[in-house]
């Protein structure tokens, strides 16, 4: 494999899908994965402290910081 993008474009034509939609949904999932990591990390912060904590007061703890953020989660998520 010479050239990787050449590659993914193959592979997008094949698919009929386009390379900007593939690193689209790449980027995407990046963003999610980065968000998905802090909010673990604050929600470890909390229980180091609050063990007992449930989902609810947990979610409505964490909503300056998911808006300070730019995070946007329900609670369930």
């Amino acid at each position: 494999m010479a050239n990787p993008s050449s590659s993914v474009q193959s592979i997008c034509r094949l698919l009929d899908y386009s390379p900007q939609a593939y690193h689209q949904q790449q980027k995407r999932l990046l963003k999610k994965q980065v968000n998905e990591d802090l909010i673990v990390q604050q929600i470890h912060g909390v229980r180091k402290h609050q063990p007992m904590c449930g989902g609810r007061k947990l979610f409505i703890m964490l909503q300056p910081f998911f808006t300070a953020q730019n995070i946007q989660i329900g609670r369930d998520a």
